[in-house]
């Protein structure tokens, strides 16, 4: 395994960092649970192969994960760095950063965070919530209490409001941000982020798994190591993240960040030629991170966003159609039609979708689709 030094921090972290959005879990009824000894066993072997860095937050795997990742990393806590997160919209008065991150202390058995993070915030957020509140002095606090060892924030908007809040918050040692081939928006706020001294670290290098065309697709793609390769040699990116859902998915990555020859500019500019054709034929930019949920109606918004894009994008009509009449008939707690346009996913949404617009979209999509095939299916019985 590589390493570099995370921003001036005197930390060297590991190119590959080790997300826990996506773990493996199983439906018993209703509800969902943790796979925990394959969990453990991921855990284990991240550590055996020299990963030192650990993301987690209490909405990822239905709030479940950051305890089950905790316990697995207990035998290791002194080799490696775990980090969690906050919301603004958790924060409401003074007072409310520490106590919250006590909670989480609290939940997931530690006695500190290596690294905290304000999680997912914008300039309004930033604004209206940290600042206004002196959440920053809050956070130095808790960093002299011994409760976290170094503070960063997640973000989700502008490369503008990117430069806004690293030139007004001189606290911030990491940052943490979308990048990949589909969405390089944030390409120079990575190098200004850098040059300022801070640890750059990336997000959804495949966006969500948008980049890798399905099993089935026979036309220009894109390899998980081209993807994982674009963003780990950019030289102002300390570790990429990637939410890993097998044992299997952890060796491939692990394989490619030891990859020691870096990709060429050739290729590089073959993968954004298939991005951006890409581009032109995908209408909801949806990357699976699931901030939306949870959903009141429990409709299962990214899933659905999954099946239209193997459609629209990649022209797989029936497989898509199966899955999704499946969801719909079987799956009847996360029918699409339950969708009451609350607007709550609206607000969570990192990639500002209008989700109860698209996913009316998505179901007019798919009956006329199944109307297609049901007249299809009518007309060669006629004949």
């Amino acid at each position: 395994m590589k390493y570099n030094y995370l921003g001036n921090t005197d930390i060297k972290v590991s190119k590959l960092g080790f997300g826990v959005a996506r773990l493996p879990e199983k439906k018993v009824g209703k509800d969902y649970y943790l796979e925990k000894n394959i969990v453990r066993k991921m855990v284990e072997t991240a550590v055996e192969r020299g990963i030192n860095y650990f993301d987690s937050g209490n909405i990822y795997c239905h709030g479940q994960s950051q305890r089950v990742v905790a316990e697995a990393l207990k035998p290791y806590r002194d080799k490696v760095y775990l980090a969690n997160k906050v919301m603004p919209k958790d924060l409401n008065k003074k007072g409310d950063l520490i106590k919250k991150i006590t909670i989480l202390l609290d939940e997931t058995h530690q006695k500190y965070f290596d690294f905290f993070y304000f999680w997912g915030i914008n300039r309004k957020d930033f604004d209206g919530i940290i600042l206004k509140n002196d959440f920053l002095q809050e956070a130095l606090d808790a960093k002299r209490k011994g409760l976290i060892n170094h503070i960063g924030f997640s973000f989700h908007d502008a490369p503008s409001a990117m430069q806004y809040i690293i030139d007004i918050a001189d606290i911030f040692e990491t940052v943490i941000c979308q990048y990949n081939l589909l969405d390089r928006t944030n390409e120079k706020m990575i190098e200004y982020a850098s040059k300022k001294g801070l640890g750059v670290i990336i997000m959804s290098p495949l966006a969500g798994g948008t980049l890798l065309a399905p099993e089935k697709y026979k036309g220009e793609s894109v390899t998980v190591e081209d993807a994982m390769k674009f963003v780990m040699d950019n030289p102002n990116v300390a570790c990429t993240l990637t939410g890993i859902n097998s044992q299997n998915e952890l060796l491939q990555n692990i394989q490619i960040a030891e990859i020691e020859e870096p990709i060429s500019k050739k290729r590089i500019q073959y993968l954004i030629n298939i991005m951006d054709n890409m581009k032109k034929k995908s209408k909801i930019n949806c990357t699976g991170c699931n901030y939306c949920q949870p959903c009141p109606q429990k409709i299962n918004i990214s899933n659905y966003f999954n099946l239209y894009m193997l459609a629209d994008v990649y022209k797989l009509n029936k497989i898509a159609l199966d899955s999704y009449n499946y969801c719909v008939d079987i799956e009847k707690e996360e029918d699409i039609s339950k969708c009451v346009g609350c607007r709550q996913c609206v607000d969570r949404c990192t990639q500002h979708i209008d989700i109860p617009i698209q996913l009316e979209k998505v179901k007019k999509f798919f009956e006329t689709l199944n109307r297609f095939y049901i007249y299809g299916k009518a007309t060669e019985e006629r004949q």
